[in-house]
């Protein structure tokens, strides 16, 4: 590890920043051990090469999209990536594929509810701004508003 406070080196073997008094032994270290695969620009163990080469880099298909990549794609691909990858609504909490919730959140966040305490119908993506100025028509202070059927809440 390099702290801000040293001087440091970035090594061409493992990438990382070595600070500079420690640079020559750690990458005459590297340049024995690891060697970069040559086909992602990963440091591996010399010694796991041929393994690495085997196993991230065989072809593997997402579970969900059933597009075709390699191993070591996958996760990033599966939580990142896929279309079909299951995401949850910020406003209803539903879940469904991410190619689908643009569409489900224009709908949803225009979904309106009555507001307890002035009785106007807000829409639900307009919430937060309405409890900052909703006030009781009597008092002229905010008071608590809560729609009737959702977790709108404030005091």
């Amino acid at each position: 590890p390099c702290f801000s406070f040293q001087v440091c080196k970035q090594c061409k073997q493992d990438k990382r920043d070595v600070s500079a008094a420690n640079f020559s032994l750690h990458e005459a270290h590297c340049l024995r051990f690891l060697t970069l695969c040559p086909e992602c620009d990963e440091p591996v163990a010399q010694k796991d090469i041929k393994d690495h080469q085997t196993e991230a880099h065989k072809q593997a298909r997402c579970k969900l999209c059933h597009q075709s990549m390699q191993q070591y794609q996958l996760e990033h691909h599966e939580t990142k990536e896929c279309q079909q990858r299951v995401m949850k609504c910020k406003i209803c909490e539903l879940e469904m594929p991410f190619n689908k919730l643009q569409e489900h959140l224009n709908t949803c966040a225009s979904r309106t509810e009555q507001c307890w305490a002035c009785n106007k119908y807000i829409m639900y993506k307009d919430w937060n701004k309405h409890k900052e100025i909703c006030q009781n028509s009597t008092s002229g202070i905010s008071i608590l508003c809560v729609s009737r059927t959702s977790d709108h809440k404030w005091v």
